[in-house]
């Protein structure tokens, strides 16, 4: 991780370098949002869907014990 790019009420963004060298975003969520895992599920649906120039696209989403 780069730098922190923001911190919202589920975790923060960082800033990231891909193994391909091109810079990506990585949000990560607080152990405790587990709580409100629908409304996660429901967040990265709705990132999939989006395409705009001010929102980042999703390529990826994983769960890290």
């Amino acid at each position: 991780m780069l730098e922190v790019l923001g911190t919202g009420a589920y975790g923060q963004v960082s800033k990231a370098k891909s193994k391909h060298n091109n810079y990506v975003a990585v949000k990560k969520f607080k152990s405790q949002a587990v709580q409100y895992f629908y409304v996660i599920i429901r967040e990265i649906s709705n990132l999939k869907k989006m395409d705009h120039p001010n929102v980042l696209k999703l390529y990826d989403c994983y769960i890290v014990d």
